[in-house]
Parts: C-alpha cells; structure tokens; sequence
C-alpha cells in the first residue's frame, strides 16, 4: 500500500530574509498589506499585515519563484502575523497595571519629593518635573508597540564630558539615573535585540527630574524570503513528507 505523500505546515517563524533591501517601504505605492516598490518593480508583501493562514498561502503560491516581504520579529524570534495584537490585548492589560502599581511602590520607599507630572502625549519626549534632589533624576519606562513592557533594554546615557552611564531596564521596564555627572547637555539611548534605537539629547540641572517613556518599535527587515530548515528527520517516525522550499 502506497503512503499518501503530504507536506508539512509551514512554521512561520521559521522565515527570515536572505537580503535584506534598504527601499523604503513609505515610499511605496499600495496598502498596508503590499506595496510596489518603484526601484525593482516588485510587489513587497506586509507579513504583519496578513493572517498566518494568508501568509503560508502566499509563501505556497511563490514556491520556486522569488518573493518579497516586509517581516517584523520578536526578541523571541515569533514573527508577527495581523492576529498579534488581538492575542496580546488582554496580557497587556495586565502588564500596564502591574507596572503602575509597582512604580508607586517604588516611589513611596524612596521618598522622593517632586512637582505632579504625567507621562507625555508624545512618547518619546521627557517629561520634566522639580524635585528635592540636589542632583538630577532621569528615569523612564520602556514599552513595546502594543504597550508592553520591555525588561534588559539597554539604556545609556552619555554625558557633557563624553562619561558613559550604563544600565539595564527591570523586569517593568523601568529604568533610572540618579547622578550628578547628569548636569548639562547628554544624549540618552536606549536599545535592545529585535527593536529600532531610541535616541535622544537632553538639558538637565540640579532638582530636575527627567521622565521618559519610550516605545521602541520592533526592528524591520524587508527584502527576498528565505526558510531555515526543519529540524532533523525523525527516523522512527514512518510518515512520508515533502521538504517545503522557497528560492
């Protein structure tokens, strides 16, 4: 009796591009799922635009044939389809309370003294603020583009004098710098694997404190797909499949 041949499903996070291309997908014309790139004249395909189901089915319908994607990936190495954000919503949630609640804990045991301020409409700007401190305070919280936090970001501050302050963010995303070497002109950056750098330059003085809260986007690669092979064939296992290949 002949075995019925079948393929395997096609593990989306298994997909990476081989060359990446520097066209800028803003420049392109189309929609948020796929856009036609002048330079190649290619149409580019939006992978987090597109449902996983959508996605193997375009990967299917290109096999032997060259495609071009715009792919977005975790820290985790999770590529993320149009359904992320729903499947993220609720732990989200949770994370922006917990984070809240902690840092008014934090706050009360350190007694810090300072003007009422509120995180900025524009994200990416320091809230500024007064404190007792005779040193300035700058200090921030990290988010991701669905607004969860984002632990072991790394975040450097250099100073007027080119001295570099490096620290790491918590397990709330939060992190803070409370040091005098801070008065005058620095620039802070903030970064970690799988986003884009945040960059900014700052003034600060003595019983200053600078707020940051910063949403770091994931990191984007655009160019032709490529697919890392499956693991290693299971010799035991007596089903028949076919390796799923896209040039």
């Amino acid at each position: 009796m002949k075995l019925q041949e079948r393929k395997p499903e096609l593990d989306l996070d298994r997909i990476s591009v081989a060359k990446p291309c520097s066209a800028s997908w803003d420049e392109m014309t189309g929609d948020e799922r796929s856009r036609l790139c002048a330079g190649c004249e290619r149409q580019v395909y939006n992978i987090s635009a597109l449902t996983p189901m959508e996605t193997r089915d375009l990967i299917a319908s290109h096999e032997g044939k060259r495609l071009c994607i715009r792919l977005f990936k975790r820290t985790d190495g999770t590529v993320i389809t149009s359904d992320c954000p729903k499947g993220l919503a609720a732990y989200r949630r949770r994370v922006t309370r917990f984070a809240t609640a902690a840092f008014a804990s934090i706050l009360g045991l350190f007694s810090v003294s300072y003007s009422q301020t509120t995180f900025p409409s524009d994200i990416g700007s320091g809230q500024r603020g007064v404190t007792t401190l005779m040193v300035p305070l700058v200090e921030g919280r990290v988010i991701d583009q669905n607004g969860a936090v984002i632990p072991n970001a790394k975040v450097t501050i250099k100073t007027s004098t080119g001295k570099k302050i490096v620290k790491t963010t918590d397990e709330n995303g939060r992190f803070q710098f409370l040091d005098s070497r801070l008065i005058g002109k620095n620039s802070i950056k903030i970064e970690r694997d799988g986003f884009n750098v945040f960059v900014d330059i700052f003034m600060s003085t003595a019983h200053e404190r600078i707020d940051y809260c910063v949403r770091l986007e994931v990191g984007m690669l655009m160019g032709d797909i490529t697919i890392l092979p499956p693991p290693q064939i299971d010799m035991r296992s007596s089903d028949i499949t076919t390796t799923f290949r896209v040039n």
